[in-house]
């Protein structure tokens, strides 16, 4: 049995928060990007064909042709290129919280207060591993952890709910870190992902 103690602060949980959340959006800004150029080739499109289409009724019926009946002859067109012109902004935002630096972090932020942050002791053991404090007892046994991530500063265990035990290096000595690794190593099969 191996017992620690984890001190987590909130500028560490941030960026935990900042680097894991980068790692699990690789395919969602890939995807934002394709979308916002498709998108972008499409109003681009619409609009030159909207606009050559009206350019081309106000010139060819100038009398006879109202603004106003031109318009709901191309209704269809314009609102194609509407409802692409919104699809793109909605891309264009989507890249900006996959991209911003801070937009992630100052959400979260305004969630988190540094009060909530607390020392804990963690506890591995063969069967399972625990971390307990003051206002939390959460146990889960090796086999409800899906995943383990280390950082530079953190190790998270992620469970099958949403609940994840968080260790901290800068807490544990040199004999800790390593008897900790080793009972990870020994104990947990699944997949460990170093961010």
């Amino acid at each position: 049995m191996i017992e620690v103690l984890s001190e987590l602060t909130q500028a560490e949980w941030l960026g935990f928060n900042e680097k894991y959340f980068k790692y699990t959006s690789k395919s969602k800004r890939r995807r934002a990007l394709i979308l916002l150029v498709v998108y972008a080739f499409l109003v681009i499109i619409y609009g030159v064909n909207l606009f050559t289409t009206f350019d081309f009724y106000i010139n060819v019926f100038p009398v006879s042709l109202p603004v106003a009946e031109i318009l709901s002859i191309l209704a269809d067109k314009i609102l194609l290129t509407f409802i692409f012109c919104v699809f793109l902004c909605y891309e264009l935002f989507q890249l900006y919280i996959y991209y911003s630096k801070n937009y992630f972090g100052k959400r979260l932020s305004k969630q988190l207060k540094e009060q909530d942050f607390e020392n804990s002791r963690v506890c591995l053991t063969d069967e399972s591993i625990a971390s307990y404090s003051d206002y939390i007892d959460l146990r889960l046994s090796w086999k409800r952890i899906t995943q383990i991530i280390h950082t530079d500063e953190l190790i998270v265990l992620f469970g099958t709910s949403p609940q994840c035990i968080v260790m901290t290096k800068k807490s544990l000595t040199e004999e800790e870190l390593q008897a900790v690794e080793l009972k990870l190593e020994s104990s947990f099969s699944g997949s460990v992902i170093t961010l």
